[in-house]
């Protein structure tokens, strides 16, 4: 998803049950991937992904299972200490 790239400022935007009876949630996080010490090209990344234990197989039944990935690149430094709310 990023390329290897390191990332900061991780956060989770939105978490909602998907099955009441099941643990079961679709999870929507951003982060923000640069290069070298915190140096630009900045680029922001937003994932929705399901997780819960009905995703997974028996042998690894908490999974993940990854819906739609965004992305926009080269947010410029104003925008990224924005996102991260310094």
């Amino acid at each position: 998803m990023t390329k290897g790239k390191p990332y900061y400022c991780e956060k989770i935007i939105n978490l909602s049950r998907i099955k009441e009876k099941e643990n079961q949630h679709r999870i929507t996080v951003q982060l923000i991937t640069y290069n070298g010490p915190h140096n630009p090209p900045y680029d922001l990344y937003i994932v929705d992904f399901i997780a819960g234990s009905s995703i997974g197989s028996n042998n690894n039944p908490y999974n993940a299972k990854i819906i739609k990935i965004d992305s926009k690149k080269n947010i410029s430094i104003d925008a990224a200490k924005k996102l991260c709310g310094k």
